[in-house]
């Protein structure tokens, strides 16, 4: 990986990228800032700069930037992944490049497959100490 970065703003809670919540040894290849709230234009063409090969990071200052669900969250990190790019969020500390961001990125999947799934199709949940006998 290069450590090139296209960070995504998204107006109006970001005008600007702070310095200081890009992590050390990231550099950023290029800024590309939403104007409209309600649109994601911005994000389409920060993803067309990582395809094209200008960076193998999306940086995000805040993770609701790149995602306002948990399945456009999922599908977003399945693009990165298919691309060989990774997602750092500044707000949450995630970083999918590194063992311990993947490893969350797997248990997101996972609640999100729970959240696609009918309620009958889950298992009743366990009681805390269920399955325990008392003496």
């Amino acid at each position: 990986m290069t450590n090139a970065a296209v960070a995504y703003l998204r107006a109006p809670e970001e005008l600007t990228l702070d310095p200081g919540a890009v992590p050390s040894g990231l550099g950023i290849a290029a800024v590309v800032v939403d104007d409209d709230a309600s649109q994601r234009a911005g994000l389409g063409q920060a993803l067309q700069l990582i395809a094209a090969g200008h960076a193998d990071t999306l940086f995000v200052q805040r993770l609701g930037a790149a995602a306002g669900s948990l399945g456009e969250l999922v599908r977003l990190l399945e693009w990165l992944e298919e691309a060989g790019a990774a997602l750092v969020a500044a707000d949450v500390g995630l970083n999918t490049g590194k063992r311990s961001g993947r490893r969350l990125v797997a248990v997101l999947h996972e609640v999100e497959r729970w959240e696609r799934e009918p309620d009958s199709a889950r298992p009743p949940p366990r009681a805390a100490g269920a399955g325990r006998r008392c003496a």
